[in-house]
C-alpha cells in the first residue's frame, strides 16, 4: 500500500493505523461485557481478546472522505466479494474504485489505506493471512433480523449511511435496547464459533433502509476459512 495521503485538515483523522495511541473507554470490572468502545485501532485487539462480545472503534471520518462519498453514484450492482491476502485489501479497494469508473483521488486512497489497516487487524486477531473482503452497496432491508454469525468473528464498517445496529438479546428475540455504530466506526463482533467462551449475547443487524432513498457503503472483513470456500 502506498503511504501517500493528504495531511488531515481541520483535525480530520488519518486512516486507522496500529501505531496510533488511544484508550479503552469502557473497561469491564469483572463480569463479561457485551461491547467495549476504544479510540484507536491499536487498543482494539486487547479489548477484543477480553471478556466482551464486540469492540467498537469510535471515530469520525475525515470531511473530505465524507464529501467524496456523497458524490459517488453508488449502486447495488457495484457490490463485490473478494478473496485476498490480508495485505492486499487496500489494493483490492483501489481496484474496485477503478472498476466503478471512480477517479483515484485523496478520498479513495484514504479509504483504501483504512481498509488495509482494518484487514491487517482482523488477520492478526484471527491468526490468518487470507481474508474475504465484501464491499456492499445496500439500499434495502437485507439482514434485517438480529442475529449472531456462525463464524469466529467479523469486522463491519459502514462508510456511508447508517451503521450496524446491535444489542444484547436472548436467542430468537430482539434486543430491548438497540444501539448503533456510527458512520465510519468499525465494529468487530465475536460469532458463535469463537473459542473458549459461550455463545455471544450480542446480536446485530443491518438497519432497515428500504424505501428511504438511503444507500449504505458497507465493508465486511472475514477470515477466509474453509467454511467460505
Amino acid at each position: 500500500m502506498s503511504s501517500h495521503h493528504p495531511s488531515p485538515a481541520n483535525n480530520d483523522p488519518a486512516p486507522a493505523r496500529e501505531a496510533t495511541g488511544g484508550a479503552v473507554l469502557e473497561v469491564p470490572a469483572s463480569a463479561a461485557v457485551s461491547m467495549q468502545t476504544v479510540t484507536s485501532l491499536c487498543t482494539m485487539g486487547a479489548a477484543f481478546s477480553g471478556p466482551t462480545d464486540g469492540v467498537l472503534l469510535q471515530r469520525a471520518l475525515p470531511s473530505f472522505v465524507t464529501d467524496a462519498l456523497l458524490k459517488m453514484a453508488l449502486d447495488r450492482s457495484m457490490s463485490q466479494r473478494l478473496w485476498l491476502p490480508a495485505n492486499g485489501a487496500g489494493e483490492g479497494m483501489l481496484g474496485l474504485f477503478q472498476a466503478w469508473g471512480q477517479e483515484i483521488g485523496p478520498a479513495e486512497r484514504w479509504l483504501a489505506e483504512d481498509v488495509h489497516a482494518l484487514a491487517q487487524k482482523v488477520a492478526k486477531l484471527l491468526d490468518t493471512d487470507k481474508i474475504i473482503l465484501r464491499v456492499e452497496i445496500v439500499d434495502d432491508n437485507a439482514c434485517r433480523k438480529f442475529h449472531r454469525d456462525a463464524i469466529r468473528a467479523r469486522l463491519i464498517c459502514t462508510y456511508a449511511g447508517p451503521g450496524t445496529e446491535y444489542g444484547v438479546a436472548e436467542f430468537g428475540q430482539d434486543p430491548d435496547i438497540v444501539e448503533q455504530a456510527g458512520t465510519g466506526c468499525p465494529i468487530i463482533l465475536k460469532g458463535k464459533a469463537w473459542p473458549i467462551q459461550g455463545d455471544p449475547l450480542l446480536a446485530h443487524r443491518s438497519p432497515p433502509v428500504e424505501g428511504t432513498g438511503t444507500k449504505r457503503l458497507v465493508v465486511v472483513i472475514d477470515e477466509a476459512s474453509p467454511a467460505f470456500q
